[in-house]
């Protein structure tokens, strides 16, 4: 499966980058704490208009996210306060990256944005509450696909391409997987019978569909995703959306002649500038 190539020549790189730390004898709550840190970076570049630096930034963010635990275990240095502080830690950083997003959309005078920003952050805080809260009922609530490294790759794509509509795929994915561990949460109670006045049924659980990395599922949604993400027309998001997002450092505006044609040319992340000529009244 593809995902789970890149995923072992990814963990190739990251135990590398695991056993340097090591040797400088960083702890795994240091690394924490650097993820938080570099995630408000990310936020206020986000902010200002530069999604690609935003976008690098966040690579560097999700590389002390990943590898954090993976110190702590090949360490043997794991301890349920630092499980804990790491969960709490991720949710800080993914309420600053989003809180980012919003006073970028909000300088912009983007209200549609601003409230979608606000649904796709409401639902990546309820993915990770829905199931730490089933789990204090049921043995295991890992269903569903948007977790946080897909959340952050996607945001990385989104500041190298195009945001709008990585906003929209994490806004409706993203609740939509609440609701799937909210479904799944209710069978598997009522195949247990701890749900008042219903009995074991003998039945499968519905809303059990997991989305493990490596297989044939997971990377079928992926490519969904993608798909829509490169291959849907700008025009869906707002007329000529993808037109309106200005990087301030490459920003012109020419206006040679009042009675000429205006033209303007935008930066659009790290694709050629576009074009477009607007006629006077």
């Amino acid at each position: 499966m593809i995902s789970q190539t890149i995923g072992q020549g990814a963990q190739v790189i990251l135990r590398g980058i695991v056993r340097g730390l090591m040797a400088l004898h960083v702890k795994p709550n240091h690394l924490t704490v650097l993820g938080f840190i570099t995630s408000i970076w990310a936020a206020f570049v986000f902010a200002s208009g530069h999604f690609v630096t935003a976008g690098l930034v966040l690579i560097l963010a999700g590389l002390f996210d990943m590898v954090d635990g993976m110190v702590a275990r090949t360490a043997n240095t794991a301890t349920p306060f630092g499980a804990f502080f790491d969960s709490v830690m991720d949710r800080y950083s993914d309420l600053i990256i989003y809180l980012g997003l919003i006073i970028y959309y909000g300088q912009q005078d983007r209200s549609t944005y601003v409230v979608l920003v606000s649904v796709a952050m409401m639902g990546s805080v309820l993915i990770s509450y829905t199931r730490a809260r089933a789990e204090c009922l049921i043995p295991s609530c890992k269903v569903g696909f948007l977790e946080r490294p897909e959340r952050l790759v996607l945001l990385i794509i989104g500041s190298f391409y195009f945001m709008e509509p990585v906003l929209w795929a994490i806004a409706v994915i993203g609740n939509w997987t609440v609701i799937h561990r909210i479904l799944h949460t209710r069978s598997q109670m009522r195949l247990s019978g701890q749900e008042a006045g219903q009995g074991r049924s003998g039945r499968q659980p519905q809303g059990s569909m997991r989305y493990v990395r490596g297989t044939w599922r997971y990377d079928v949604v992926c490519v969904m995703i993608l798909g829509f993400i490169f291959l849907t027309p700008g025009s869906v998001f707002d007329g000529s959306l993808f037109s309106k997002r200005q990087e301030p450092e490459n920003q012109q505006e020419i206006v040679p002649d009042p009675k000429k044609t205006q033209v303007r040319t935008f930066n659009r992340g790290i694709f050629p500038p576009s074009r477009q000529e607007i006629s006077p009244p």
